[in-house]
């Protein structure tokens, strides 16, 4: 299924990638970080940026842990969105003893 999420994040298929993880939800198949990770991507660089986050929030609700492909996902979808979302994936990557990657190419970013 993580190839199909993939065949869809290369075409920028967002409403495939999102349909399929609903669908294998549905259907009993085990959705990991990476399924995750590769719905965000789609999401993100199809400019749905606010999804690829709401799905990123959800993930604990529904057993699946953060890892670095979502943090890395989700820092990806903040680059669209403004300073706030960037400090809120930071704060969730503190609050999972993550380092954060701050350096000073971030915070040239956030300071856009």
């Amino acid at each position: 299924h993580n190839a199909l999420l993939l065949a869809c994040e290369r075409a920028r298929q967002w409403v495939g990638a999102t349909l399929l993880l609903e669908r294998m939800r549905q259907s009993g198949v085990r959705r990991n970080s990476e399924s995750f990770a590769i719905a965000m991507r789609a999401l993100s660089r199809s400019g749905k940026w606010r999804r690829a986050l709401e799905l990123f929030a959800d993930m604990p609700s529904m057993g699946i842990a953060y890892d670095e492909k979502t943090f890395a996902a989700a820092m990806s979808a903040c680059q669209q969105g403004n300073r706030q979302t960037m400090q809120w994936v930071r704060e969730k990557m503190e609050d999972e003893g993550r380092e954060s990657g701050r350096n000073a190419d971030n915070d040239d970013e956030l300071r856009r």
